[in-house]
């Protein structure tokens, strides 16, 4: 744990491809309607209640791609992060931040900021100012709708109950087969990156395209349907569950006559 003054934490600049994050909330808080923050048990299912989301304080400039011998990300990529968005990361990137022996806290006037991996981090929503909008009778009115932006080359991707009928239509044999594999899991692709990968140094998976688009319906692999927030906490997009979804990780993009309950 390090300790450091106001002063300090407004001129620090992280390296090694680490961003300082304040989290939003401590281990066994739970906000309810409001803002209000009641203490909650988080001796069960820890990983449900570890802090994954944080406002961004400082972030490095650029990106350090690993290579023979140097440490660094495994995929290159841009760094899409500004200071104040509001950011998800990793289960795992948290409790490592929280274990004593990592050294990634940074603690300023008693309040802890984590160091977390910027390859950790999924999505960042980021403050917008007011959108003009217009009533049917001509009034106009603001709200504030704040984008909603995966990195990492992520996206983000609602569950789809996976069908037991498939409607065959004009599909090909293939796309039959993978509806039917139990292995794959179903979803409608809610939000995608603008950055896309360009090189995955470990050689798993070819660069990233736009193909996959909002509104999709993908498969992809069972292991990888990881939630980015898990539904008590969820604050990105209302109360909505995502998994969160690598492109390189995406098997196809699947017909919705293919899936029940799509339509």
């Amino acid at each position: 744990m390090i300790i450091v003054t106001k002063q300090e934490l407004n001129i620090f600049a992280p390296v090694a491809n680490m961003v300082l994050i304040k989290p939003n909330r401590g281990e066994s808080e739970y906000t309810l309607p409001g803002g209000i923050k009641i203490k909650i048990d988080v001796s069960y299912n820890q990983e449900q209640h570890a802090p994954v989301t944080g406002t961004v304080v400082a972030h490095p400039k650029s990106l350090l791609v690993a290579s023979p011998g140097i440490p660094g990300m495994w995929w290159d990529v841009d760094m899409e992060l500004r200071k104040g968005d509001v950011v998800a990361y990793s289960y795992l990137a948290a409790m490592a931040a929280l274990e004593k022996e990592e050294g990634r806290i940074i603690m300023c006037d008693n309040e802890p900021y984590f160091m977390i991996p910027y390859e950790e981090c999924f999505v960042a929503k980021r403050k917008n100012k007011p959108t003009k909008l217009f009533r049917p009778k001509g009034d106009i009115f603001y709200k504030n709708i704040d984008p909603i932006i995966p990195i990492n080359g992520y996206c983000l991707v609602e569950p789809v109950t996976e069908t037991t009928q498939l409607k065959i239509g004009n599909t090909t044999l293939e796309q039959v087969e993978l509806a039917k594999s139990k292995s794959a899991v179903f979803g409608k692709v809610a939000y995608t990156s603008h950055g896309l990968i360009r090189k995955y140094v470990d050689g798993d998976g070819a660069p990233d395209t736009d193909e996959v688009r909002v509104g999709d319906y993908i498969a992809f692999d069972r292991a990888c349907d990881l939630l980015c927030e898990y539904d008590l906490h969820a604050s990105l997009d209302g109360k909505k569950q995502f998994y969160r979804i690598q492109r390189r990780y995406i098997r196809a993009v699947v017909p919705k006559s293919l899936i029940d309950g799509a339509l």
